[in-house]
């Protein structure tokens, strides 16, 4: 660049009011919508922001519950309109290999699932988290204990409960989620936890760890 020559203008959008972008904003559909959440943190502030949910008619808000895994998938609740045309609350677009879902956690618009969790099935369940606003999901691979299990356990010499999972998500620091095992002994008062598994979507693996001596 030559001396004296002015400095290239700063990107437009840069310089675009509030109001502005929340105009565009409210002319996109839910897909592209959900994603433009981690574009910033001032865009995800004006897309999640009360003010603004009557303009944007598409966002997906409600509450999705499950009755039990042998109820059926996930049940979806609206909070004040119904699902906007192109988001699937029932969760069709999983592939017919999930079988029978159990809704486990939900965080930030993701949900947690552990699929073929069935006494009439033989298969070992698996876990998937997806995102019903945008039809994404992913399978998680196995941790090394499977999930869903309930019963005796060699290693520990006891009953072995792996049913509870936790799902982490926060778009505004970071696109990547995290999930959580527990492994827990059954005692005769109360489950005690021996170990957890924590798989990152960043790393694609599960780490596994054990309580120190002294933690509580």
């Amino acid at each position: 660049m030559e001396e004296g020559s002015p400095a290239p203008a700063p990107a437009a959008s840069a310089y675009l009011p509030d109001d502005v972008v929340v105009e565009i904003l409210a002319r996109l559909p839910a897909k592209p919508l959900h994603r433009f959440k981690c574009v910033s943190r001032t865009w995800r502030r004006l897309i999640t922001d009360p003010a603004h949910s009557r303009r944007f008619a598409q966002t997906l808000s409600g509450l999705f519950f499950s009755l039990g895994y042998e109820a059926g998938p996930p049940c979806f609740a609206g909070l004040h309109t119904p699902p906007p045309p192109g988001v699937d609350t029932a969760l069709s677009f999983l592939p017919p290999s999930c079988g029978e879902i159990e809704l486990l956690d939900s965080c930030n618009g993701l949900l947690l699932l552990r699929c073929s969790r069935s006494r009439r099935s033989t298969r070992i369940p698996f876990y998937v988290v997806c995102n019903p606003a945008t039809g994404n999901w992913a399978t998680l691979p196995q941790p090394s204990h499977a999930p869903g299990e309930r019963g005796y356990d060699d290693e520990l010499m006891a009953n072995k409960n792996t049913c509870n999972a936790a799902l982490g998500f926060d778009p505004a620091a970071s696109s990547h989620f995290h999930v959580l095992q527990l492994v827990e002994k059954e005692d005769q008062y109360e489950d005690i936890v021996v170990a957890m598994e924590i798989y990152s979507s960043e790393t694609g693996i599960w780490v596994f760890k054990e309580p120190r001596a002294g933690d509580e």
